[in-house]
């Protein structure tokens, strides 16, 4: 696949670019603006352009061009899943567009290069099937094997997930036939013999991997595995040989924890206890967080003296300059050495666990915390065991099990992690108030340790959801005022998502100005792209609702770049917003347009009321009353627009549609039910003002004259009671003239 990516980005610029033969338009300049930036490679400033172009309505060769152009921008800046929603929309018209098979193929590559398996299937048989002599037939041949291969891999990835590890080798074999040279057939190599591991037939591993021993790209999982096979087999001199060449080769490599662990594994069962310590106080020092973390504090337990190593922490002068990441070493250092059977219990137990063997690791643990209370081990039983119970969704167990540990050790430096992992149990068996009394006390008692950051966003959230925006406020801004700065990835996810529940907070109280305000100082700090995207929607969001429509406009149209690829449930409000616009310009079509591809694209979008109330007005603008009111209907019959202003507004709309087709009894009538079914005093007295005037219309003064009266008197102070006051004045005025005129 890069190869051929590769070889993408070499030809993009040798396919030939007919732009200037676009019929002229209002974007013209615009047009051959971006063709000059596209011609330059300036991609960005380019698919910008194009973008702007893309919105041309009065165009649609000019508006499929630009879609395929952008798409083919995007492509170059690597936003694959951008690209193919627009190689998609220029296909829309393909009878516009002289690059309709370019923009097929692109459509299956992007969806290919963005990792949607499905529609590159899908896009790219097509080009096949249409397009039989097409220039990208070998690409897309060669994509559809590849894209067959990593289906493959991905039912054995399943399979292996599973612990169904003969059938996975069997998949991985297939995928392995289907990619025949490439990166996926080196992959398969690797997950068999991960299955053949797992199998614990090791002295088959080297064999499976003979093909890429010269593999420098490789070498790390190469090593590893290698490592694992002899390790698996107690050759502990070839297991630290591999290992110790992986570690070489990894850098930042994702199983380099882990590669860390198993090196000093494999040398304390060689008995060499000094190299162990080494790897397991590296692993310590560079990975503080890792699941291993525990299992190589446990071995340092069994390799380090404590006569030489503790003394000196706990020396003032020593202990103000250690580096804080080596806390953990301390920790483990404060237990007691030796060979005790409580010790040997907890190895074992241990090894059982890393092995996999649940049941028997759970049931050493039990066993070591019945028999031998008050020491390190079973400190530590305590933990693991707890931790193993929660990870099997064993909820209850893991709870009695770190209350325990709470309760017995109560001065450890695991205290706060452990009242942490409590409280999300409590949380996770629905036992909300414990679990806020938990994360209380984190926040309150222990502000400084890594756990008060989520503590606060979790006690925020709670708050929020019962709707008291001080309290959710206050954690919130406690998290944004002290971790602003945080190092530690997981507490600058939570940093990041405080400002995007800060945002929704002011949304609440309609404090607009405030999320322009915090979003103009934090904005540029995020740096996670779903949370870029949510602070984007927020920041369009408050342009929207001050009424500042044209920065709103620019600023929606720039978020459906963000959002594509993401699948949250607020993204369908980026379409929805956008149509909404499009409908104060009335451009009906248009927002027809945007509406057919929300519904299409966000099928179970929770407000989707609102979206066939808005199409309502399209059809009406329309002219098209009979189908607006279809569309209203759906407003009125939907659960979920009861009660709501929506709701009202479309009952009053199907009265404007009869009152625009000069049928005033139906339309009085449908208006009446504004005031007599909904809640809404500003439409209950636009309602009666309209509701008064079919009574003019049909020249029943009395009646018009009755409902204007008693409107004044129910909705005092609303934005239509000088209306109101008029039409009395009107209404008194023809009576006095003419007792009755009332049609017969």
């Amino acid at each position: 696949m890069r190869r051929l990516l590769r070889q993408f980005l070499a030809t993009t610029l040798t396919w030939a670019v007919c732009l200037f033969s676009i019929s002229a338009s209002a974007n013209e300049n615009a047009y051959r603006e971006a063709t000059r930036l596209y011609q330059q490679a300036q991609w960005q400033q380019a698919a910008e352009l194009f973008a702007e172009c893309a919105s041309d309505t009065a165009n649609l060769a000019n508006r499929s061009a630009a879609n395929f152009y952008l798409g083919e921008c995007l492509m170059q800046l690597g936003d694959y899943a951008v690209a193919q929603q627009h190689y998609q929309n220029a296909l829309k018209n393909p009878q516009q567009l002289p690059q309709a098979d370019r923009a097929l193929f692109r459509a299956g590559e992007s969806a290919w290069f963005s990792g949607d398996l499905p529609e590159a299937k899908k896009q790219l048989t097509k080009y096949v099937e249409q397009y039989p002599q097409g220039d990208s037939l070998a690409y897309a041949k060669q994509y559809l094997h590849e894209i067959a291969a990593t289906t493959q891999m991905s039912l054995g990835q399943s399979q292996y997930d599973a612990g169904n590890y003969d059938a996975a080798i069997a998949t991985f074999r297939e995928a392995q036939d289907l990619a025949g040279n490439g990166n996926l057939a080196e992959r398969s190599h690797l997950a068999i013999g991960w299955s053949l591991w797992k199998l614990q037939r090791y002295d088959v591993i080297q064999a499976e991997l003979q093909s890429l021993a010269e593999n420098s790209r490789l070498a790390v999982e190469y090593h590893y595995l290698l490592g694992m096979a002899s390790y698996g087999q107690s050759e502990w001199a070839s297991a630290t040989n591999h290992l110790q060449q992986a570690v070489q080769n990894a850098n930042d490599h994702a199983n380099l924890d882990a590669i860390l662990f198993y090196l000093g594994e494999s040398y304390f069962r060689s008995q060499n206890r000094e190299a162990a310590t080494k790897w397991f106080q590296q692993l310590i020092a560079r990975y503080p967080t890792s699941k291993w973390c525990d299992d190589a504090q446990q071995r340092l337990t069994k390799t380090v003296t404590p006569v030489s190593l503790i003394s000196p922490l706990n020396k003032p002068s020593t202990r103000n300059n250690l580096d804080p990441k080596l806390h953990l070493i301390e920790e483990s250092l404060l237990y007691p050495t030796g060979s005790s059977p409580a010790d040997l219990l907890l190895d074992e137990a241990v090894g059982l666990e890393r092995d996999g063997r649940f049941d028997p690791a759970i049931a050493a643990y039990h066993e070591l915390i019945e028999k031998h209370p008050g020491n390190s081990a079973h400190q530590e039983a305590l933990k693991r065991s707890a931790r193993l119970h929660q990870k099997l969704a064993q909820y209850s167990r893991a709870r009695e099990l770190f209350k325990t540990y709470l309760t017995s050790y109560a001065d450890t430096p695991s205290h706060t992690k452990v009242l942490a992992e409590l409280a999300w149990i409590e949380d996770r068996l629905g036992n909300r108030p414990e679990a806020a009394k938990a994360f209380i006390k984190l926040h309150a008692e222990f502000p400084q340790s890594p756990q008060a950051a989520t503590a606060a966003y979790w006690l925020a959230l709670q708050a929020a959801d019962k709707k008291d925006n001080k309290q959710a406020t206050h954690y919130v801004d406690w998290l944004l005022k002290n971790h602003a700065a945080s190092p530690t990835k997981q507490t600058r996810q939570l940093w990041e998502q405080s400002v995007c529940l800060k945002c929704q907070l002011a949304a609440s109280d309609n404090d607009w100005q405030t999320i322009q305000k915090l979003l103009h100082e934090t904005r540029d700090q995020i740096n996670e792209k779903p949370t870029q995207a949510r602070a984007a929607f927020w920041q369009a969001e408050a342009e929207f609702r001050l009424e500042n429509y044209k920065q709103a406009r620019i600023a929606f149209e720039k978020l459906t770049l963000q959002v594509a690829g993401l699948s949250e449930p607020w993204i369908a409000m980026v379409p929805l917003r956008q149509a909404q616009l499009t409908a104060r310009r009335q451009q009906w079509t248009e927002t027809l347009k945007l509406l057919d591809q929300l519904e299409q694209q966000h099928p179970h979008f929770e407000l989707d009321y609102e979206a066939d109330y808005l199409r309502g007005r399209a059809l009406a603008g329309r002219a098209q009353m009979s189908d607006a009111r279809e569309s209203y209907d759906k407003v009125l019959a939907n659960p979920k627009a009861t009660n709501t202003e929506t709701a009202a507004m479309a009952q009053w709309m199907i009265g404007e549609t009869f009152f625009h087709q000069y049928d005033y009894p139906r339309a009085r009538e449908v208006y009446l039910k504004v005031i007599d079914q909904h809640t809404q005093p500003e439409w209950q007295a636009r309602a009666a003002l309209q509701a008064g005037k079919c009574w003019e219309l049909e020249g029943d003064w009395e009646k018009a004259k009755a409902l204007y009266t008693t409107a004044l008197k129910r909705w005092t102070g609303s934005d239509s009671e000088k209306k109101l006051q008029t039409r009395l004045k009107w209404a008194d005025s023809q009576i006095t003239k003419t007792p009755s005129t009332k049609r017969l």
